[in-house]
């Protein structure tokens, strides 16, 4: 997992593209997609701009031997004060193969151990299978369906399920022993606080 780089866009348009049906059920920003190479290029711009400003942390998720692009994740300020909210999609190609699991486990000894918050949150539609197994797998526990919560596309209110995992009860899941290297803009390696 990587922020994005500008010289992303030819991989990462056609993968997007490619996905619309598949990711489109479940993820309004599907809908608001950029629609050519120039738009996704300024979008790639934005997010690393809110990286790099600590107001936002969207990544792309690349497979480690050839660098293929194979999804997106983030943590994201947006469920209130001491509290980063998880997302995670994986292309239809590459899906349960672990990825999802992988980045979330990653994200959230992120969120802990450098962002020091005290409550990470995840928020899965409904009608998700697939994702509605990944919060748990990662020591999330559902704390319950939040009822026409998340905003669709065509301002329509849809349920969505809430799992939650607060900074003490952290160390006893099984994202506190992920292998995670973290680095910052120079490439420099950024360590991360030991679970306690």
């Amino acid at each position: 997992m990587r922020v994005y780089e500008p010289s992303d866009v030819p991989a990462v348009f056609p993968v997007v593209e490619e996905n619309v049906e598949h990711l489109g059920r479940y993820m309004p920003w599907v809908h608001r997609r950029p629609k050519s190479e120039d738009e996704l290029l300024d979008l790639l711009l934005t997010f690393r701009g809110k990286h790099d400003l600590g107001q936002d942390f969207t990544l792309g998720i690349f497979h480690r031997d050839d660098g293929t692009f194979v999804g997106g994740c983030g943590l994201h300020p947006r469920c209130g004060p001491g509290a980063l909210e998880i997302g995670y999609w994986v292309a239809k190609t590459h899906v349960r193969r672990g990825i999802a699991k992988a980045a979330t486990m990653a994200l959230t000894r992120v969120g802990f151990e450098h962002c020091g918050v005290q409550r990470m949150e995840i928020h899965v539609d409904p009608t998700n299978i697939a994702s509605l197994g990944v919060p748990p797998a990662c020591g999330y526990p559902r704390e319950g369906l939040r009822r026409k919560r998340a905003e669709w596309v065509d301002g329509e209110l849809r349920d969505s399920i809430a799992f939650v995992l607060l900074a003490e009860d952290y160390p006893h899941t099984p994202g506190a022993a992920a292998g995670v290297a973290t680095f910052d803009a120079r490439g420099r390696p950024v360590p991360l606080a030991a679970a306690t």
